[in-house]
């Protein structure tokens, strides 16, 4: 018994640190699952938020213009993505019917971007311009013009700049009658550009909590390993006490010694103990040769100790191409008729095979569910309710 607790001992610390390199493998999988499922989702939310901010058509709507003379310009041009530019705005605008001739306490402009998407982004107050500084930059002076302007921070994923003026209290507005004031950005980013910002940026932003999710996915993979190996250990020490191989994992092509402890069993007292040796889970194998290779094999146990007690030995031979050895107990040879028959509850006793051959097949289980129509439900009730009538009619008749 020693020995056979010694044995089993170095066994399951073998399979248990196969259970440590799959639950390593696990994590390491669920990472690049996580990583994987996590991109695709940040690349189409980039790609929803450009789609929602670059419509093609509310953009092409816009009447976009890198100036209008006597009312506002860019000076040095057309401002550029990412870039600084000088805006310069005329308070008094003559017959033009804009501006803010009464904005006493000074000049501001609203900002926004690609048909204000992020609403105002910048509020900037604007500062008069001298003369000299007007004429410097190109700024006609004509009809008591008074200019003021400003640098704005161009964004850098921007496509058109809109904007509107009002005094500092914001009580006076010029918005080009209701219209807005547009301007193309210079050098703008394409649709796949801005994507790729996007999703960069959001990948940084959510670095640190995917970061925690992931740990959380990988945590769960190796459990899971782990809760497996565990419940595979605990059976194992149950099936123990009655049955066992040397070697512990047998290897296809090899011999393998089975023992088996009848007294701990239905098959406790009897005459003769017979086992019945399956391979692959009864399936069929189609190589040449494999029908004769995985046939069955039957064979008698015989007692390690005089007298019959403790467990009993019999040694089966392993084809090549078998993966799993399937065991089941009997007290006949013909394991059939009237006899007692140990199978496991119709599930035999499973002992995996190391090294063999042919593939593992692993079981296929496929749930069917049919719910009836309505009408069909009606009828079978209908049908059943005469059924039961028609029995109640014949029971009254044969009474009487």
């Amino acid at each position: 018994m020693d020995k056979k607790r010694k044995l089993i001992e170095e066994e399951e610390k073998r399979l248990w640190r196969q259970v440590e390199s799959r639950a390593l493998d696990a994590a390491a999988a669920a990472r690049v699952e996580f990583r994987k499922r996590r991109d695709a989702e940040l690349l189409a939310a980039a790609r929803q938020v450009v789609a929602d901010r670059r419509k093609p058509d509310l953009i092409a709507a816009l009447p976009v213009a890198d100036s209008r003379p006597g009312a506002y310009a860019w000076c040095g041009g057309p401002p550029r993505a990412g870039a600084r530019a000088f805006l310069a705005y005329n308070k008094i605008q003559g017959g033009q019917g804009g501006g803010l001739p009464h904005a006493g306490s000074g000049i501001r402009v609203h900002m926004g971007y690609d048909n204000w998407w992020n609403k105002i982004s910048q509020t900037i107050d604007l500062s008069p311009l001298s003369p000299e500084d007007a004429a410097a930059k190109g700024l006609p002076s004509g009809q008591g013009a008074q200019w003021w302007g400003c640098w704005v921070d161009v964004p850098y994923s921007a496509a058109v700049l809109n904007f509107v003026f009002s005094d500092r209290e914001q009580r006076m507005w010029d918005n080009n009658n209701q219209r807005d004031f547009h301007t193309a950005v210079a050098g703008a980013h394409s649709g796949e550009e801005l994507v790729e910002m996007l999703y960069g940026a959001m990948k940084k932003d959510s670095a640190d909590a995917d970061k925690e999710v992931e740990d959380r996915a990988a945590l769960r993979a190796v459990r899971k390993v782990e809760a497996k190996g565990l419940t595979m250990r605990k059976r194992r020490e149950v099936v123990h006490e009655f049955l066992y191989t040397v070697p512990l994992s047998p290897k296809a092509g090899q011999v393998v010694d089975v023992y088996y402890r009848p007294e701990a069993t239905m098959l406790r007292g009897r005459p003769e103990i017979w086992l019945r040796a399956s391979w692959n889970r009864g399936s069929a194998n189609t190589g040449a040769g494999g029908a004769a290779q995985l046939r069955p094999v039957t064979a008698r146990l015989l007692p390690c100790l005089p007298g019959g007690l403790g467990f009993y030995k019999a040694t089966v031979q392993v084809p090549p191409s078998a993966w799993g050895l399937d065991l089941s107990f009997s007290d006949g040879e013909a394991m059939s008729g009237s006899g007692f028959l140990d199978d496991n509850g119709g599930l035999e006793y499973h002992v995996p095979l190391e090294g063999s051959a042919k593939p593992r097949q692993m079981l296929k289980i496929v749930h069917v569910a049919v719910e009836m129509a309505p009408i069909a439900k009606r009828s079978y009730a209908s049908a059943r309710a005469a059924s039961t009538l028609s029995s109640v009619g014949a029971s009254a008749r044969g009474s009487s």
